[in-house]
């Protein structure tokens, strides 16, 4: 069970990256993680993007879904 303040907990780790969450309101072990938009094309459009680690052409772009930069 779930603590009353507690919203989720995680699934195992693949590669130490969580790919399955259990949250309220959600799917049973619900597939999660970032939303890719495509590729980035040039270093200008790197540069104009919300901040993302590690980007740089030819890599992946993610949405910034809650705006946050």
């Amino acid at each position: 069970a779930m603590a009353k303040n507690q919203k989720y907990f995680d699934g195992p780790t693949v590669r130490n990256v969580v790919i399955q969450r259990n949250e309220i309101g959600h799917p049973v072990w619900a597939f999660y993680g970032y939303q890719v938009m495509g590729l980035f094309q040039s270093a200008d459009e790197v540069t104009k993007a919300p901040t993302q680690k590690d980007a740089a052409p030819g890599l992946f772009r993610y949405k910034d879904v809650n705006n946050d930069g």
